[in-house]
């Protein structure tokens, strides 16, 4: 949040006219703040709006961006996660003015991109996939099954660019999927689910893990949470469009589950919290990021029972296999 700060205060001291964020998700979400904050400004900085203590008067100087990370879909929303160090929370803001006015999505700029950041930026656009398809309805079709052939893209050239990060037909799959993964069309007309979400804020705003990989450890176990609510079916039809798997097989949902953790696993990506952070987790850590995840209280997700804190608990218990 001081970066946004100091960034928000040179826009005003040097007579600017414009934001250019050149990067990924961090550095267009940074971007979108100061535009925020530049117009208006504050004692309180940018904390003073996340926190929710104040609200934005005033429309967001002008921001665009240069995606060079195919990952969180910042470039085509309003939305923008902010960090604040001291505190050590994880919140998430959102104008309409904030959108960037164009976006420069060329996937030769991913290119580079290592191995680590490309398979956290194909867990990012899974999750966020993910959680606006699973609600516990099977009436929006349309949206379900572009979910579906988005999450078969991601999981057939999300490997490809990990072999091959030169592959422009890997880059390219990935970089538009990012973004249709999160422009508001997967979730239109029905409701969503942003549970996991919430649980890797708190994870990755106490122990500074990058978003994807945190993603990654705790959405197969979220999966798993919700597998006994699931009278829908969402879970079922994963296992069987994703993985060929039997649709009366007795154990689809959780065996759909155990694949997403296969998957993430062949890709590079931590399984457990230990193994993510590379440090104990002990109940009072547990219970720390519980209450970091749920500060408004239960949260309302699409056809299941609201989410508690004592569910939060459970599921970051279950991510270390306890």
């Amino acid at each position: 949040s001081t970066f946004v700060d100091a960034g928000a205060a040179i826009y005003r001291q040097e007579c600017c006219n414009f934001i250019l964020a050149a990067g990924g998700g961090s550095v267009i979400d940074a971007s979108k703040a100061m535009a925020m904050l530049a117009s208006n400004p504050n004692e309180g900085g940018i904390w003073h709006y996340m926190s929710g203590k104040g609200n934005f008067d005033r429309n967001a100087v002008p921001v665009a961006a240069i995606l060079t990370l195919a990952a969180t879909g910042s470039e085509c929303n309003n939305g923008f996660v902010i960090s604040n160090d001291k505190t050590r929370e994880k919140m998430i803001g959102s104008h309409e003015s904030a959108k960037p006015l164009f976006s420069i999505c060329d996937p030769v700029y991913t290119y580079t991109v290592g191995k680590w950041q490309t398979a956290c930026g194909v867990s990012d656009i899974i999750s966020h996939v993910l959680e606006q398809y699973l609600y516990n309805d099977d009436t929006a079709d349309v949206s379900d099954g572009m979910c579906v052939g988005i999450l078969k893209a991601v999981m057939k050239w999300g490997p490809i660019a990990l072999k091959q990060p030169d592959n422009y037909d890997a880059r390219a799959n990935l970089m538009w999927a990012s973004t249709i993964g999160l422009n508001g069309i997967l979730g239109a007309g029905h409701e969503e689910n942003w549970v996991t979400h919430m649980l890797e804020h708190a994870l990755s705003a106490l122990f500074d893990v990058s978003h994807g990989a945190g993603l990654a450890c705790l959405t197969p176990s979220y999966m798993e949470f919700i597998s006994g609510q699931d009278s829908a079916g969402k879970l079922d039809r994963l296992g069987i469009e994703l993985f060929g798997m039997d649709g009366t097989a007795k154990k689809i949902k959780t065996d759909t589950a155990k694949s997403f953790s296969g998957f993430f696993k062949s890709i590079g990506m931590p399984l457990t919290l230990g193994e993510l952070v590379k440090a104990p987790i002990t109940d009072g850590t547990v219970n720390s990021l519980a209450e970091k995840a749920l500060p408004w209280g239960p949260m309302e997700v699409g056809g299941y029972t609201p989410f508690t804190l004592e569910d939060a608990k459970k599921v970051f218990r279950m991510c270390q296999g306890v």
